[in-house]
């Protein structure tokens, strides 16, 4: 159940998130992150195998670690869109 709620609350950060949009700058400083460790292995995955809902979840857990919080609610989101039925319980 717990795990349920923080979902939720991902998800919905997520949505607040990606609809507010971000400036080219922004998407260059993401991109930038994404490509340096410690996320680059996982991006590099996620490049190789884009349907993998584990590898989104994965990296957004290790950005959240990070206090990269805006970036994780898009992996999430991701994780969420690929693979609806794993999280909804």
């Amino acid at each position: 159940m717990a795990i349920r709620s923080i979902f939720s609350w991902l998800l919905l950060s997520a949505w607040l998130i990606t609809n507010w949009g971000c400036s080219t700058a922004e998407e260059n400083s993401q991109k930038k992150i994404l490509s340096a460790p410690p996320y680059q292995p996982l991006t590099d995955s996620i490049r190789k195998f884009p349907q993998r809902a584990d590898l989104y979840l994965n990296r957004g857990l290790l950005l959240s670690q990070n206090n990269q919080h805006e970036l994780a609610s898009e992996d999430y989101r991701k994780a969420w869109e690929l693979q609806p039925d794993e999280w909804s319980g």
